[in-house]
């Protein structure tokens, strides 16, 4: 007589980039999410699509921090 596992319908979830199967970190939806290999160069591609930079220190220099559209250089 066989046993059944009590995870046998149990897999991984698949990244949907690459479709490798990874764990997600707890309180991640992993329907929503993109493995780690995945998760950089999808960063780079929005950051290139939408012209998102990082701040530098000259963006700090006043009273307030204005949106890049509103400042003067």
């Amino acid at each position: 007589m066989k046993r059944k596992t009590p995870n046998l319908g149990v897999s991984l979830p698949t990244c949907r980039c690459c479709g490798n199967y990874w764990r997600p970190a707890p309180g991640v939806n992993a329907a929503a999410a993109y493995c780690k290999r995945c998760a950089k160069s999808r960063h780079e591609a929005a950051a290139t699509a939408l012209g998102i930079k990082r701040l530098s220190p000259s963006d700090f220099k006043g009273g307030f921090l204005l949106p890049r559209r509103l400042r003067s250089s």
